[in-house]
């Protein structure tokens, strides 16, 4: 897949779907877990679609922001989300108490796994925190061309450690609400990282 065809790839129909009431729903009840467990003053939300995580912790008072790759979900909450390819190097960025990443990296091809990874570390400030989930082996969906175990993802990270206990509080407070199909499907891959 080539930068030009994210957008075509995650088009509208794809997009729509991630600001669907139920996925709404789902993000409000992750949104008011991270912020409940991190109380994060500032949050970016890499590959973040329509925006569903951003909107349900804007609610709560945190500001919020993110970067979607197809041009149908920034444009689903403009004025929060910026629109880049993340398979390309972010020119500069600001750090952030709390960055999320979810359901993103198995839609990136492996020749752009370390420019993506680095580009989520450079999000995340000297005290702050990484939230990350990406499908695993054999787990398939829509555009999935590089589902890895997380350590292949800790290991293309190296300026941050891997937070076991926190990932465990944090996936067990997510799947709590069983509720949410789509909140249990985010905390099942759910890791946290913080700076070395």
């Amino acid at each position: 897949m080539m930068p030009s065809d994210v957008s075509e790839m995650y088009g509208v129909g794809y997009q729509s779907g991630s600001v669907e009431a139920s996925n709404l729903r789902a993000f409000d009840w992750i949104a008011s877990v991270l912020n409940d467990t991190f109380a994060p003053k500032s949050v970016i939300d890499i590959g973040c679609g329509g925006g569903a995580l951003i909107r349900g912790l804007l609610a709560r008072g945190v500001d919020a922001c993110g970067i979607e790759g197809s041009s149908w979900g920034a444009a689903l909450l403009p004025e929060r989300i910026l629109q880049h390819d993340l398979r390309l190097p972010l020119a500069s960025v600001d750090k952030f108490d709390l960055v999320t990443c979810f359901d993103t990296a198995e839609h990136i091809e492996e020749e752009f796994a370390i420019q993506f990874a680095q580009n989520i570390v450079s999000c995340v400030a000297s005290d702050g925190v990484l939230v990350f989930g990406a499908a695993g082996e054999g787990q398939d969906g829509h555009g999935h061309v590089n589902c890895q175990h997380p350590c292949c993802w800790i290991n293309r990270m190296p300026q941050l450690i891997l937070d076991a206990p926190m990932s465990e509080v944090v996936r067990f407070r997510v799947k709590s609400n069983s509720d949410h199909s789509s909140a249990w499907w985010v905390a099942k891959n759910l890791i946290v990282l913080r700076p070395r």
